[in-house]
C-alpha cells in the first residue's frame, strides 16, 4: 500500500509532516497529483498547512494551460490554497541559450521559491519517485559525475530558507498510477515525456524497462546506494573539513 510505505520511508529518515506548513509542486500529471492527494489525507491528522503551486512553461500553448485549470480546479474543490504562474520559458531559452530542461526547471524553482516566501511555507515537496532516482543515477554515471552530484536526489536538502523533500523516492510509477486509480484520479498526461529527443526519456522508455525486467525491486536498490553515496560523501566532507582545521591551527601556531 503506497501510503504505508511512504509513511515507512518518510520515518526512516527521521522526518515528521507533523505541523509542517508545504508548498506543494503540481504539474497535474500523476507523480505530482498523487503527492497532493496523499498530503491532502494527511492534512487533518499532520495538521498541515498546503499550498499548491503550478507553473505553466508555456509549451504547449492552450494544452498546457489546460493543465494549469485542472490543478486550479482539484484545489478549489478540496480546499487547498492554489498559486500558479505562465512563465514563457520557450522565449527564456532563446534569450539565454540554455536548453528547454534547464531553463524550464529554473523557472520552476524560482517560483516555488516565490511561494515559499510568500506565504512563509518552509517546505517544498517534489514528487520525484523511484523510477526517476534510477534514471537521474544512471544519467550521472554516464556523463561521468562525481562526488554527491552522482548519488541522485536526497530525500531532503536545503533550498534558500527552507528545503526541498521527496517522500515518493520508495515508490515506483506504477505504484503512483495504481494510487491514482484507486482514489479516482485523472492526472494530465505530457505527451513530450514519450520524445525519445531528450535523453531522460530515453533512459525511461529503453533503459528502465530491461532494469525492471531483471528485478522488479531495482528501484530499491538504487535508493540504497543513492543513500550510501550521500552518507559517504557526507563523511568524506567531515573528515576534509577537521583536516583542513588541523592544518589551518598549525600554520597559525608556527606564525
Amino acid at each position: 500500500m503506497l501510503e504505508a510505505k511512504v509513511e515507512n520511508f518518510i520515518s526512516r529518515h527521521s522526518f515528521s509532516l507533523k505541523n509542517k506548513k508545504i508548498v506543494v509542486g503540481v504539474s497535474g500529471g500523476p507523480d505530482s497529483l498523487a503527492l497532493l492527494h496523499y498530503l491532502l489525507g494527511q492534512r487533518e491528522k499532520q495538521n498541515l498547512s498546503l499550498v499548491a503551486a503550478h507553473v505553466d512553461h508555456m509549451f504547449r500553448g492552450e494544452e498546457s494551460y489546460q493543465d494549469a485549470m485542472f490543478v486550479k480546479s482539484f484545489c478549489e474543490e478540496n480546499g487547498i490554497s492554489f498559486e500558479m504562474a505562465r512563465i514563457n520559458v520557450p522565449q527564456l531559452i532563446a534569450d539565454s541559450g540554455k536548453s528547454s530542461q534547464v531553463a524550464a526547471r529554473e523557472a520552476r524553482y524560482d517560483f516555488f521559491q516565490k511561494m515559499m516566501e510568500q506565504y512563509g511555507f518552509p517546505f517544498l515537496a517534489i514528487g520525484h519517485h523511484g523510477d526517476d532516482q534510477i534514471e537521474t543515477m544512471l544519467m550521472r554515471f554516464t556523463r561521468g559525475s562525481t562526488g554527491k552530484a552522482r548519488a541522485g536526489m536526497p530525500f531532503q536538502r536545503p533550498f534558500h530558507k527552507g528545503c526541498i523533500f521527496r517522500p515518493f523516492l520508495s515508490i515506483t510509477k506504477e505504484e503512483i498510477e495504481g494510487y491514482c486509480q484507486d482514489h479516482n484520479l485523472k492526472p494530465r498526461i505530457d505527451p513530450s515525456n514519450q520524445k525519445s529527443i531528450y535523453s531522460r526519456n530515453r533512459f525511461r522508455l529503453e533503459v528502465l524497462p530491461f532494469l525492471k525486467s531483471e528485478n522488479k525491486q531495482v528501484h530499491d536498490h538504487f535508493q540504497r546506494l543513492s543513500e550510501d553515496l550521500h552518507t559517504d560523501e557526507d563523511y568524506l566532507q567531515e573528515l576534509t573539513a577537521q583536516a583542513m582545521n588541523k592544518v589551518i591551527i598549525k600554520r597559525e601556531k608556527a606564525r
